[in-house]
Order: C-alpha cells, then sequence, then structure tokens
C-alpha cells in the first residue's frame, strides 16, 4: 500500500522565522508536482463569510524554499515527503481573473 504524500506548509514570519501553518496538502492536490521556489499558490480559503470573488479576500502564497524527507526506513509510516515554505501577501489587481475564478 502506498504511503501518504503530505506537504506541509510553512509561512515566513516578519522576523523571517518560519512558523508552521497547520496546513498539510498531498501531492494530487498540486496536480501531482511538489511546487517550485519561485510558484504562486492561491489559498484555497477565506475568511468566513467572506465572498471568495472577491480580490480584497484572496491571499496568494509564494513559494520561496522546499525541504524534502526522504523515507530511509521502508517501514516508515511517516507520512510527510517535504515543507513547502511560503510568504502570504494579498492578491494584486493584475491577478484578479486568475484568483477569483474559484
Amino acid at each position: 500500500m502506498a504511503k501518504p504524500t503530505h506537504i506541509r506548509m510553512y509561512a515566513v514570519a516578519g522576523d523571517g522565522t518560519y512558523v508552521d501553518m497547520r496546513e498539510d496538502y498531498e501531492l494530487p492536490d498540486f496536480g501531482g508536482v511538489m511546487p517550485c521556489v519561485g510558484d504562486l499558490i492561491v489559498e484555497p480559503g477565506v475568511a468566513g463569510g467572506l465572498d471568495r470573488r472577491d480580490l480584497e479576500n484572496r491571499t496568494v502564497l509564494d513559494v520561496v524554499a522546499r525541504y524534502f524527507y526522504p523515507r530511509t526506513d521502508p517501514k516508515d509510516e511517516w507520512g510527510y515527503i517535504g515543507v513547502l515554505v511560503v510568504r502570504e501577501r494579498p492578491a494584486k489587481r493584475h491577478e484578479e481573473e486568475i484568483v477569483t475564478k474559484r
């Protein structure tokens, strides 16, 4: 049976440290590919009750680093394959067509 392929998200804090966002994704969530540095991810959620189609309510995650955890023990049930470090920012006006579609 295939082991889970979880990817943990960390955000860059104002002081430059990495903070666990406590959000996990799996490879299929990213089309089967671990995002690379420079990729942009549209934050899937918005605060409760806000309109997802309003640009002001959308956040974009800039991938600034990625880390991999190789599995060296075949019996290891630990599910993470890596970590994405992202810098959160508000969506920009020129991205409106992309980030407000869903």
